[in-house]
């Protein structure tokens, strides 16, 4: 019996428009088009009257310039609400303690300083797993996770619509829709999971006893040169805040961090089941790195349109390809992180298939 073959739906973003009395016309920008997209792909069978929606996004970092815009979000926002749901726009705190991206009221400066607000979105945004990153629900997971923290909203809502910027990345090689809800749909401890090895130590040869961690533990963990492993909740602050590198936490690598991630999302859709999620990348602005950077590099690539589909190794995987045009321009800029191991670990916990076709919207003119 052979795989089965999932259908992902393009929406080219080039406008063959060539007739002056059409610049006027809205009918043709690939953010408006999103409706129609939306009603091929199986988008509107996929919405219930009453279903309360979190549309997941990613808000970028203070200086970020190519996440994405804000009419995609709104507009996605209108056709869940036309559908009989009730939208509102998600994010999850970032690892860490220090940064603004770290805490609920810093993602809501950061979406406000790059242009979402409920105005631009006519939504309210929810950071999912609160204050500070810690209100979750714990699901089980595939090995060496065993666990994986879904945040609160993320689990609570009836469907979620995953937006996603497709880009390259740093620690992973490709960050798409998998990326998106093995990193994105978790609270801290999570992240804190699929970036590191262990629970922080303190060197003790390092350590001045400045006690900086101390102050900044919220879990009362830390009594210099020490670390109550048990009493740890991982947020990654003490190591953020320490100045003389006194504290040790070992970084996975970049296989081992594609494998987390990947076990992580397959934690999430689990927790909630494969058929409340939907998914939509955009394959427009393809960065060499993700937007959580404060700045945003040149694309890499020619912008491709927006996929969309209901299998999210498959939508992964055509966003690859399609970007890659026959030459794997992900591999090439991060040779030593094979992004593929999302692919190959997805398909092995059966959270989608391999195969794909693709199926072309008619640009018409």
């Amino acid at each position: 019996m052979g795989l089965k073959v999932s259908e992902i739906y393009l929406l080219d973003s080039k406008i063959p428009v060539k007739n002056q009395e059409q610049w006027s016309k809205s009918k043709f920008s690939i953010a408006y088009r999103l409706e129609e997209l939306a009603e091929r792909s199986g988008f509107s069978s996929f919405i219930e009257e009453g279903d309360l929606v979190a549309i997941k996004v990613h808000f970028g970092d203070h200086g970020t310039t190519r996440a994405l815009r804000s009419l995609y979000i709104r507009k996605m926002v209108e056709i869940v609400r036309s559908l009989g749901g009730e939208p509102f726009v998600t994010e999850t705190c970032g690892l860490g303690m220090i940064h603004d991206r770290n805490r609920a009221t810093g993602r809501i400066k950061i979406a406000r300083e790059n242009g979402y607000t409920y105005e631009t979105l006519e939504a309210p945004i929810i950071i999912a797993d609160g204050i500070k990153g810690f209100d979750y629900v714990e699901v089980d997971a595939p090995e060496p996770l065993g666990k994986v923290d879904v945040a609160r909203a993320i689990y609570e809502a009836d469907k979620v619509v995953a937006l996603t910027h497709v880009t390259a990345h740093m620690g992973s090689g490709f960050g798409g829709a998998i990326k998106n809800i093995g990193v994105g749909c978790v609270a801290k401890p999570t992240k804190f999971d699929l970036h590191h090895c262990e629970k922080p130590e303190i060197i003790e040869d390092r350590c001045t006893l400045c006690r900086k961690c101390e102050k900044i533990c919220t879990s009362g963990a830390i009594r210099a040169p020490e670390i109550d492993s048990e009493k740890c909740i991982k947020c990654d602050g003490c190591s953020e805040v320490c100045r003389e590198h006194a504290i040790k936490v070992e970084w996975t690598d970049g296989r081992e961090l594609s494998q987390r991630i990947t076990r992580a999302a397959g934690g999430v859709l689990n927790s909630k089941g494969k058929d409340k999620f939907f998914y939509f990348n955009f394959m427009l602005e393809v960065t060499p790195h993700c937007d959580c950077f404060s700045f945003s590099d040149s694309p890499m690539a020619e912008d491709a349109g927006i996929l969309a589909g209901s299998d999210i190794l498959a939508i992964d995987r055509a966003s690859a390809d399609i970007i890659n045009r026959g030459n794997d321009i992900f591999l090439s800029l991060y040779p030593e992180v094979d992004y593929r191991v999302q692919f190959e670990t997805a398909e092995a916990l059966c959270i989608g298939s391999s195969e794909y076709k693709i199926v072309k919207l008619e640009n018409k003119v």
